[in-house]
């Protein structure tokens, strides 16, 4: 997976990188409890909260966001590499880089760009060294009208067609645009007959309006387990070792509630104790929806401030020039239905100048007719791809 990186799949000239071991671990299994961490620390934010507040749904990718800061800060010292590690609850920057080595799936696609102003120079061959494992595209280019569109068809690409447009319009006074992007599509274990579709199922929303919905029914597939009396599903897909993991939680509790008493150990060793139980009743409602999310000043909220300040970006560029994080966004998609689910997610880090009985039936029920949180998970290490919260249906 180390070998053969290119690191200027879209640049004017190719720069190969040499092998470089990012973690004695050789597993992203290193990196994948912060990430799982991140991710339930981050959308109880304001950046999610202040959209979840006015009703809407939310999804965001902590894969994405974690992996592109990843990239970021190989080329950070000091306290901005301190605060990130600390943050992102990495011992040091190869643990960090771990992240890197996830991938290689049939349903899962990761995409890493670096689109740099030509204005401000080449990139630092170290740096270029150090992000090997992460097998990024670099482009030097004039920012303008032109660069981005080029960007925006990287990420329509990327996210095969699910996120069409990232920017308006590209500011020339920036330096550069970090970008990652994750795109999964998958097919349900145990497909659903039409006998399991109810096209007149109800789910109750945030204000307490009753919306009709397609519920998808199931009897005896998929496995049960307790998050803090909350009801959870784990619905699995057909390659790779991912699921759908719903969670439900008790009748008058919202689903922010519950998430503010998780934290990612939690909620892996709740995943971990997931069965069968003699019966098993859910019902999932089909869904889709587009979330936007300002991760900056969360990010900061995190406590990863001299980033956004007087940061030390001093190892990116190769004139050693100063950089810092002007802006975090990340973009969501993900639709589910019948046939399975598709999501993707683009992260995008601007860089400007800086500063029980055997006689007893266990009998579950998982109705997902009310607010809920939900995840897609790698069941191997319980990290979380995806994790969002459905308030309401309808685009």
């Amino acid at each position: 997976m180390l070998a053969g990186l290119l690191l200027a799949g879209c640049s004017k000239k190719e720069v190969e990188a040499p092998d470089v071991p990012v973690t004695d671990a050789g597993s992203y299994i290193a990196a994948a409890q912060s990430v799982t961490d991140l991710g339930f620390r981050w959308i109880l934010q304001k950046g999610c909260l202040s959209q979840l507040d006015s009703g809407q749904n939310v999804m965001i990718s902590p894969l994405s966001l974690y992996a592109d800061l990843a990239m970021a800060m190989n080329g950070a010292e000091g306290d901005t590499l301190a605060e990130a590690l600390e943050v992102m609850e990495a011992e040091d920057l190869s643990q960090m880089s771990a992240i890197s080595l996830y991938g290689g799936l049939k349903t899962v696609k990761i995409s890493n760009s670096i689109w740099i102003n030509e204005t401000y120079g080449a990139l630092d061959p170290d740096f270029v060294s150090r992000i090997h494992s992460f097998r990024a595209e670099a482009c030097s280019r004039a920012f303008n009208e032109k660069t981005c569109q080029e960007i925006n068809q990287w990420v329509e690409k990327s996210t095969d067609g699910m996120i069409k447009e990232l920017l308006k319009e590209l500011d020339p006074g920036e330096v550069m645009h970090l970008l990652n992007a994750v795109c999964f599509e998958g097919t349900w274990n145990v497909p659903y007959e039409d006998y399991a579709i109810d096209e007149d199922a109800v789910f109750t929303n945030y204000d307490g309006v009753e919306q009709k919905i397609t519920g998808l029914n199931s009897w005896d597939d998929g496995r049960y387990f307790d998050l803090l009396g909350a009801d959870c599903l784990v619905k699995d897909y057909a390659d790779d070792g991912l699921a759908f993991v719903a969670m439900l939680p008790p009748e008058g509790t919202s689903p922010v509630e519950l998430l503010e008493q998780v934290d990612g150990q939690k909620f892996a060793e709740a995943l971990r104790t997931a069965y069968s139980p003699d019966s098993l009743i859910s019902m999932i409602p089909e869904f889709k929806f587009d979330c936007t999310i300002d991760a900056g000043q969360d990010m900061q909220d995190l406590g990863m401030k001299s980033a956004f300040g007087k940061a030390e970006f001093t190892k990116i560029l190769k004139s050693g020039d100063a950089l810092a994080i002007s802006a975090i966004t990340q973009k969501t998609h993900i639709e589910l239905d019948r046939k399975g689910t598709k999501a993707a997610a683009v992260t995008d880090i601007v860089l400007t100048e800086g500063a029980m009985e055997e006689e007893e039936r266990d009998i579950k029920e998982v109705i997902l007719d009310r607010p809920f949180a939900f995840a897609i998970v790698d069941l191997e290490s319980g990290m979380p791809l995806f994790l969002g919260i459905v308030q309401t249906m309808g685009e």
